[in-house]
């Protein structure tokens, strides 16, 4: 459903939001009752998309395993029942909101720690053109018995897997501020904080999250780390540092190859992704605050990937690109937790338990 066309119309036609259905449909508050009310139900894992107005009406619904003429059309639909209600319910301002009153005492807020940095991460899986160069990944980058080599397939039910899927990573306030070591001078190398370290590899450099799904490797599953820190500039007003390093996470190449020549491809994950990393920081001494924090991992992924993900396997390696980078987090949208650190709908405390 995700087509140019269908984006546009719903970012220019609608207000977009999403909600969890998993925890919506049980509210025992204001905004619990209001979307039991309009007798629409929410799924918890399932992605339905459902139109209401302001004021509760339900116009109706779209699937994204619709296809995407069937979901062009429920859409147009949609917005007909829209134009044909009356101005009480269409008219700017004609619908009043009023106080959401008291949160349920079951929701648990998940918010960013006072005062922790915030980055802004993107995965993408990609392909490595003949002459070396780097591109985005086409129908016939895939198999043709993995479905994802159909160009219809691909673009009815996964063409959004292939932009780059967005999270955030979280560091504690403790933490950014043990990155830069007292009295720094220029050439100073060290590794980076165990606890950020380890929480950058194992809940934010892993291949899953390229298609939009992640939870925290085992530790047992990182084969390989070093992500080291380089001050390169000391200045009264900054402190530049250059992080490198590599990880390799899951299984290594000769195991994840013959496993999947031995056809055990479905279900089974024994995928493997080996990034090397460059970053550049910078923090600012006077408001003592970092005001740069770009990182860049790129590296070669293989195999299986497990449980939903084997539609996604290719043989041999493949390029797989994340990047992170600084957020103001002053904005709604930069303050979603990061996917680790959530199972379902609730905080997850081995995300700040990384380190120990």
């Amino acid at each position: 459903m995700w087509t140019e066309e269908m984006t546009r119309t719903i970012r220019d036609k609608f207000v977009p939001v999403a909600v969890s259905g998993h925890v919506a449909m049980n509210r025992k508050d204001a905004d619990g009752e209001f979307l039991r009310r309009t007798g629409i139900k929410l799924a918890g894992a399932g992605g339905n998309i459902e139109c209401l107005t302001a004021g509760g009406i339900r116009l109706g619904a779209f699937y994204a395993a619709g296809g995407t003429e069937v979901n062009r059309r429920d859409l147009e639909n949609i917005l007909k029942k829209w134009q044909a209600l009356p101005d009480r319910d269409r008219k700017a301002g004609a619908v009043v909101v009023g106080e959401a009153g008291p949160v349920a005492a079951n929701i648990t807020a998940i918010a960013p720690p006072a005062g922790a940095l915030i980055l802004r991460t993107y995965h993408r899986v990609l392909t490595r053109t003949a002459d070396g160069d780097l591109r985005k990944t086409v129908p016939g980058d895939y198999p043709k018995s993995s479905g994802l080599g159909d160009k219809d397939f691909w673009l009815t039910f996964y063409g959004e897997r292939w932009e780059a899927q967005p999270d955030f990573m979280w560091i504690q306030e403790a933490e950014w501020q043990a990155i830069v070591r007292p009295n720094p001078s220029k050439g100073d190398s060290y590794p980076l904080l165990e606890a950020v370290a380890d929480r950058m590899t194992r809940a934010h450099l892993t291949l899953t999250m390229a298609y939009g799904e992640c939870s925290i490797c085992d530790r047992k599953s990182v084969r390989d780390r070093s992500l080291t820190l380089t001050v390169t500039d000391v200045t009264p007003a900054a402190v530049q540092l250059r992080l490198e390093g590599a990880a390799a996470l899951g299984a290594d190449y000769a195991t994840s190859d013959k496993l999947d020549r031995k056809g055990l491809r479905k279900g089974r994950s024994v995928e493997g992704f080996e990034p090397k990393v460059l970053g550049y920081l910078t923090f600012d001494r006077k408001v003592s605050r970092f005001t740069r924090f770009d990182v860049l991992a790129l590296g070669d992924a293989y195999g299986t990937p497990g449980g939903d993900y084997h539609f996604y396997y290719r043989p041999g390696r493949y390029p797989v690109g994340i990047s992170l980078e600084l957020a103001s987090g002053t904005t709604p949208g930069e303050r979603i937790p990061p996917r680790a650190a959530v199972v379902y709908d609730t905080p997850n405390p081995a995300y700040f338990a990384t380190g120990k």
